[in-house]
């Protein structure tokens, strides 16, 4: 599958795309290097879970032949790769936690 995400210009990339999130989740900035298997990922605007060890080489990336990461993965539907620098953002969809004020007061 052709990973077309890498056409995203780098002033979106710092932010997450536009999707309808459970109103326990949040989308948090991660780099693709600290990407696992088993991670919620959100990608063009849908949810997408890693379904592999990432894998290092030289790939296509962003037209260019580079060093980076090979991320398998997996949605509702349908699996393909991604191929990302290490260094590049990824957005990991993470559970929003309830903090409880010091001293247990309400």
């Amino acid at each position: 599958m052709y990973d077309t995400a890498a056409r995203v210009s780098p002033a979106s990339a710092a932010r997450p795309p536009t999707a309808k999130l459970a109103d326990a989740e949040t989308a948090v900035a991660v780099a693709a290097g600290l990407v696992r298997p088993g991670d919620r990922l959100l990608h063009e605007g849908r949810e997408i879970t890693v379904s592999g060890q990432p894998r290092d080489g030289h790939f296509w990336i962003r037209g260019e032949h580079a060093q980076g990461l090979a991320i398998d993965w997996k949605g509702h539907r349908s699996r393909g790769t991604l191929f990302r620098r290490a260094a590049d953002t990824l957005f990991r969809l993470t559970e929003i936690t309830a903090v409880s004020e010091p001293g247990g007061g309400s």
